[in-house]
């Protein structure tokens, strides 16, 4: 029996549809007692749908620095003007208890938990868009006021890290979502079950 719990994060350029593939799978009948999701901090705005402690602990960023100097974030970045960052003593405890976690990061956050965990803890996994235009229509539907400056950045940034996808584990295109889920779902069994 393994010592210890396993990470399994999703990266994927915005639009890529990271957030709904987690939600899909942590509710999967196989996977919903065996998966736990971590809620991360945030400094950006809430999102029409989004639940304050269910998607995101949504924080100044005056609070974001003081949890930051206190030493309770174990992995942050920031993107497009906006602070994330992980909570260290769930995920250390979680991973203590053998408890395996499902992480939505960007690359960044996924090479610090490589590096603070190692590749026997972590397993990568890296959503692709079916195509850019895809990913910038996707953006576009699930934040309708989102401007068109910040849709051009993040497309930029979807570009750089498209280039960085063969960094990870495994990775997948997402053009239906039902199959993606369950690709990354045998993912997930398989190496719960090593």
């Amino acid at each position: 029996m393994r010592k210890h719990g396993l990470l399994f994060v999703i990266c994927g350029p915005s639009g890529s549809g990271k957030s709904t593939l987690a939600k899909r799978l942590l509710s999967h009948s196989l996977l919903k007692t065996k998966l736990a999701r971590p809620i991360s901090y945030t400094t950006r705005a809430q999102r029409r749908r989004e639940v304050d402690g269910k998607d995101y602990f949504f924080i100044s960023p005056d609070e974001f620095r003081k949890i930051l100097r206190e030493n309770k974030i174990l992995e942050h970045t920031q993107n497009f003007g906006y602070d994330y960052g992980t909570p260290r003593q769930y995920i250390e405890q979680a991973l203590k208890k053998r408890k395996n976690l499902l992480l939505c990061l960007d690359i960044k956050g996924a090479e610090s938990l490589i590096n603070l965990f190692g590749k026997e803890r972590v397993v990568s996994i890296f959503i692709n868009p079916p195509s850019l235009e895809v990913a910038k229509v996707r953006i576009i539907r699930r934040a309708p006021k989102t401007e068109i400056k910040e849709i051009k950045r993040r497309m930029n940034l979807a570009s750089y890290e498209l280039k960085e996808a063969h960094r990870f584990d495994y990775q997948l295109v997402n053009d239906n979502l039902t199959e993606t889920v369950s690709k990354i779902k045998e993912i997930i069994l398989c190496h719960m079950s090593r």
